[in-house]
């Protein structure tokens, strides 16, 4: 058992608001009719559309913007990694795994390998997808997503587009207005400086190139100046994209929705401000501490620290042998597609990624690890499209990390519910 202490991160991303409690009016309702697409030469029916909106389930990306934070410098098929010998090699993750090995308790860290630096710098990515120059950071911390950083910020590994052809139909997105009146997004106080009428456009361009499909756009979190809501509407109307109010929404069926988002272009993407209930549970980490601090003063005569230092003496992750944290992930899961729809129209969303809280940033940045490779090494969304959501009652809005990796079979599981 490893006993390690170390000071918490500075920068610790705080990312989340409490699920909406909003009260909807009215109705929409459309003739009933059906829609197909064929995705990698998979047909995948959008079903009938006479199903209300808000029964109806949409693979939604998480904190999308995040895939245009320093993009493709995140993944590599290898890592470099220094033996014990002092040369230089790349690590194959499926067979020396320094994250899984560093100090959880059910795999004992291989000899062969010395913990790495997190993302060095100074070697460029292996098979890195081409992709838009990285983007700034406004704050004094860092002037680029970096490090720590750019390991617990970016939640995607691409743009808009790449996640609409990976499988996604639904999008978090959350504006932020800067000083000068442009509009770019942001996660929590991380700052996407990437034009958000420039990642609209190619939803835009997708849906008018895939005109039987619907694309959500879920508004929030409205950030910077007193006018980002504001112009971020007029925005959206200047692009010709419908913003919903919720009293829209009650009634509102898939069908209502495809003709509320129309578009001059012949696509289908519809827009809502606000009017989901998120359901955030920020206990769904992927590392938990089984120990308990004061149990650890007692027994073994440790401390905090005179620096406040927190005790790391171990942890369970949602990788490896052990079942904790997974189990908690899937038993949430279960507990959101077991509720009943609204009657009032609003849409219910399911968290099915990892969140993060100052513990679990710094056993995973030990563990060598990051949002996106928890979800890799977890193989969370494989196993939701495999074992999972085919048994789900209720599915609405299914938020994931990572949609690259399974997001195609993920999407076509959602749809073979209907």
């Amino acid at each position: 058992m490893y006993k390690l202490s170390l000071s918490l991160a500075a920068i610790v991303l705080s990312e989340h608001a409490s699920a909406h409690n909003l009260n909807l009016r009215g109705a929409l309702r459309g003739a009933a009719s059906s829609y197909s697409s064929d995705v990698n030469g998979t047909s995948l029916s959008l079903g009938d559309g006479s199903t209300p909106l808000n029964e109806y389930g949409f693979l939604m990306t998480h904190d999308s913007a995040t895939g245009y934070l320093n993009a493709g410098e995140w993944r590599s098929d290898l890592r470099p990694l220094t033996s014990t010998t002092g040369h230089t090699a790349a690590f194959d993750p499926p067979t020396c795994r320094c994250r899984d090995a560093m100090i959880s308790r059910h795999s004992p860290r291989p000899a062969a390998c010395t913990y790495p630096h997190t993302h060095p710098t100074t070697h460029p990515p292996i098979h890195a997808p081409t992709q838009p120059p990285a983007q700034q950071v406004e704050g004094t911390a860092t002037e680029q997503v970096g490090g720590v950083v750019n390991d617990w910020a970016i939640t995607q590994s691409t743009g808009f587009g790449g996640q609409l052809g990976c499988g996604a139909r639904a999008f978090d997105v959350r504006p932020y207005q800067k000083d000068d009146g442009s509009i770019i997004m942001h996660h929590g106080d991380v700052k996407v400086d990437h034009s958000f009428t420039e990642a609209i456009q190619e939803v835009i361009d997708w849906a008018n190139s895939n005109t039987d499909e619907l694309v959500l756009l879920y508004l929030s979190h409205f950030d910077g100046a007193s006018t980002c809501e504001t112009d971020v509407k007029a925005a959206m109307a200047t692009l010709g994209v419908h913003v919903a109010a919720c009293s829209e929404l009650s009634g509102l069926t898939v069908d209502g929705a495809m003709t509320l988002g129309a578009l001059s272009g012949g696509g289908r993407v519809l827009a809502t401000d606000g009017c989901v209930a998120e359901n955030y549970d920020s206990s769904i980490t992927c590392y938990k501490n089984p120990f308990s601090v004061e149990k650890f003063q007692k027994t073994e005569g440790g401390d905090k620290g005179a620096n406040g230092d927190v005790q790391f003496l171990g942890f369970d992750t949602c990788y490896g042998d052990d079942m904790t944290t997974r189990n908690s992930m899937y038993a949430y899961l279960d507990t959101v597609a077991a509720m009943t729809p609204s009657s009032d129209g609003t849409l219910n969303m399911a968290q099915g990624h990892w969140q993060s809280d100052s513990y679990s940033v710094t056993a995973g940045t030990l563990s060598g690890s990051s949002l996106l490779k928890d979800e890799e090494s977890s193989q969370l969304n494989s196993v939701l499209a495999s074992d999972k959501v085919a048994g789900y009652a209720h599915l609405n809005l299914l938020e994931v990390d990572n949609v690259c990796d399974g997001g195609l079979e993920l999407l076509a599981a959602i749809r073979a519910r209907a």
